[in-house]
Parts: C-alpha cells; structure tokens; sequence
C-alpha cells in the first residue's frame, strides 16, 4: 500500500505547477532578484559559471541549476529508500521528487507528467533502425523458429515476424521469475511473489527454477538462437540500438505481469547523508545580511538511460514514427532562468541540491522573505533547495524513406 506520506509531495507538486501556470506566478518569479541570485550562487559554487547554465562541449548541451519549488520535500525519498533498487516504493518517491523530464518557470523546477524511463522508452521506440538483417532470412529455420513467430501461407512457412515465438514467450515468463527471485534474495523478499510461494528456501527456488527452465522453458534452445542470430547481425545502426534496448531492460525490475520499474541509485543513499564528509560550507549574501548554510550534491545513477548513444548519435529518432510525422526531444533553444527548451526530454535531474544549518547574520534590515533559504521551517534539518539538471540539445532525425523500423 502507498503511504500517505509518499502521495503528499506529488499532489502538492502536481498543485503547484498547475497554480504556478494558472495564476501566473512565473512571471513574477522571474522578477525576483534574490532567486536569481541564489541559483547564480550556487552555480558558481557547484559548476564553477557565473550564470545559472554552463555550456557544454559541441552537441553535449547544458548543465545548470533549477531550484526547487516551495513546498518540495525529501521526506518521500528518505522514508521509501530500502536500500533496493527497483523498489516500488522507492521508484514512486523518486518519480514525486525527481524522476521526470523537468522543465522551469521562473527559476522554479516543474515536472512533466510522464516519468523519464516513459520518455526514454519513447525515444528507443522512435529510434529503432529499419530491418539490418537482409540475411537473416537466410539463417537455418531451427534458429528463426526459436526465436520470431513464423508467417504462413498455405500451410508453409514463408518467413518470420520480429514478435516473439511462443518458445519465446514462454523462456521470457522463467527468466522474470528468476530476476524477481534474485532481486529478492536480501530478507527474504523473494517470498512475497506467489509465483515464488511453495518453496522453503531460496537455494530450493533457485534450484527448481533454472531446472525447469531448461526442462520446459526452452533456456538451452533460445539462448543458442539468439547468439546465432546476433552473431549475423551486420547492420552497425541495428547493433548500437539494441546494446541501448537491451541495457534499459536490463535494468528494470518487474512488479507485476506487465510492468516493470527502473533501477535508479542516489549517491551516497539517503541514509547516510547526515554522516557523509561531502558537506561544503556557503555563503550567500543579501541585502542587509548574510546567510550562511551547508550544502551537499546528491547523484542521481541511471544505468538504464545510454545518454552517451544519444548524444553520439547513436541512436537516431525517425520523424515517420510519429502521428504528426515529427518526434523532437528537444528544440535545442539555450535555457536561462525563465526558461528551458521544449520537447519528450529537454531536460532531466543528474542531482540533488540539499541544504541544513541555515543560518541568517543581519546587519540592519530583517530576513528577506523571498529568498529561497528563508522558506523551510526547520532550517537545521536536511531540506532540498534545487537541482543540477542536464539539459539537452537538438537531435538530428532520421526522415529518410527507410526510417521506419518496420518490416
């Protein structure tokens, strides 16, 4: 059951966008001198640029600083964190605090809807490379049948589709129950999964399992398949998208039949963040004061998200596999304070900005109720304050005759 305390920070994200577009506080955001500031300070503290994004090398877009928005909290990701990735709990913290593309209104993070393993799977599915294997036709009919379901035509064979085979099938069904038995193995959570209920040990599990794995669930037969099939895969463009394909499956966790959530790690883990030495003491100066906090960068790691095949080119979205015949991941436009690029992803968290001791030194005026530092109500508790978020630029297109991907 989801927590009350994890449903909160979303609907109280999802609220503050909708009232940051509806009442216009964007704008009046924007002409907030001391925000614009601050994200200045911290990005000449944490990126070493005297302006909130920093450009890249050539195609590599930006980085910069986004803050968060009032009323963002870590208690999501402090109370959900088991220490497992690919936890439900955990993933759905993530997604409330962090784990969409993020676009700015006013200097202010706001979240898209769609979560970013949604964006990236859209982005594969419109980079997928047409047909590579002109001779795959020619491979030996007990290596196509394994693996594709055949095509007939009065009775005969006459090719194969790329969906599965029913052996196929059938070797995908062993192989989640074996992940969800590894992935569970710490404290015994294995056992919750009722495919995983008659079993008294993880050792008799395991056992069983890759037993009847290879007894009826063709294992021997489909793994020999796919390494004769990949070893005739000549298309370069088809081999770069399917090591992308395959590392974001391979790093996603199955929660129910047809769902499955991504492996995303913060270093260092939410526990320790009150003990780590990485604490750096700052300074930001007001009018009429000073304050004075600590601060700390938390890494977000997506080892399903090959950011490095996108921006090398790697892989390449078709415009025709769109409804409107176009697909932009972003338009490219260069972010500032007010603003990000448009598009599936624009933009995405790498880390997290957390605050703790704020502390405010005055020489003559009062706190300044606009800062963002001057908003938490415990200012010696660890809170969040902004983001280091990556931003990227435009992408080239396949529109070419041959982009669609399909047979």
């Amino acid at each position: 059951m989801i927590s009350l305390s994890c449903r909160q920070p979303l609907l109280r994200t999802i609220i503050l966008a909708s009232l940051l577009c509806i009442l216009g506080l964007s704008a009046r955001a924007a002409d907030d001198p001391l925000r614009k500031i601050f994200a200045q300070d911290l990005a000449r503290s944490l990126l070493g640029s005297p302006d909130v994004f920093r450009e890249l090398s050539t195609g590599q877009g930006w980085r910069g600083i986004v803050l968060a928005a009032p009323g963002s909290s870590i208690a999501p990701l402090t109370e959900a964190f088991s220490g497992q990735p690919g936890d439900f709990a955990q993933s759905l913290a993530n997604m409330t605090v962090f784990d969409r593309p993020v676009q700015v209104y006013g200097g202010f993070a706001a979240f898209a809807p769609r979560t970013l393993d949604v964006a990236w799977k859209s982005i594969l599915e419109h980079s997928r490379p047409p047909v590579p294997l002109p001779r795959d036709r020619m491979l030996k009919t007990a290596v196509m049948k394994w693996l594709f379901k055949p095509i007939f035509k009065k009775g005969k064979v006459t090719g194969y589709t790329r969906e599965p085979s029913r052996y196929a099938a059938r070797y995908r069904k062993f192989e989640d129950t074996y992940t969800q038995l590894l992935r569970g193995r710490t404290n015994d959570m294995w056992r919750l999964d009722p495919r995983l209920k008659n079993y008294s040990s993880f050792q008799q599990a395991q056992d069983s399992i890759v037993r009847e794995w290879f007894k009826s669930g063709y294992k021997a037969e489909i793994e020999s398949a796919t390494w004769s099939f990949q070893s005739s895969a000549t298309g370069g463009d088809w081999q770069k998208w399917a090591t992308a394909d395959q590392l974001f499956e391979a790093h996603r966790t199955p929660v129910g039949l047809y769902s499955k959530i991504p492996e995303t790690y913060l270093l260092p883990p939410p526990a320790s963040w009150s003990s780590v030495s990485s604490w750096l003491r700052a300074v930001s100066d007001v009018p009429g004061g000073q304050y004075r906090y600590q601060l700390a960068r938390i890494k977000v790691e997506r080892p399903w998200f090959d950011l490095d095949s996108l921006l090398s080119g790697a892989l390449t979205p078709s415009a025709s596999l769109s409804t409107d015949g176009s697909f932009e991941i972003s338009d490219g436009s260069t972010p500032s304070f007010e603003k990000m690029p448009e598009g599936v992803l624009p933009a995405f968290v790498e880390e997290l900005i957390i605050v703790r001791g704020i502390a405010f030194s005055q020489t003559g005026a009062s706190q300044p109720a606009g800062h963002p530092l001057s908003s938490f109500a415990y200012p010696d508790a660890i809170n969040l304050v902004g983001y280091v978020v990556r931003v990227l630029p435009r992408q080239a297109v396949n529109t070419g005759p041959n982009a669609s991907g399909q047979n």
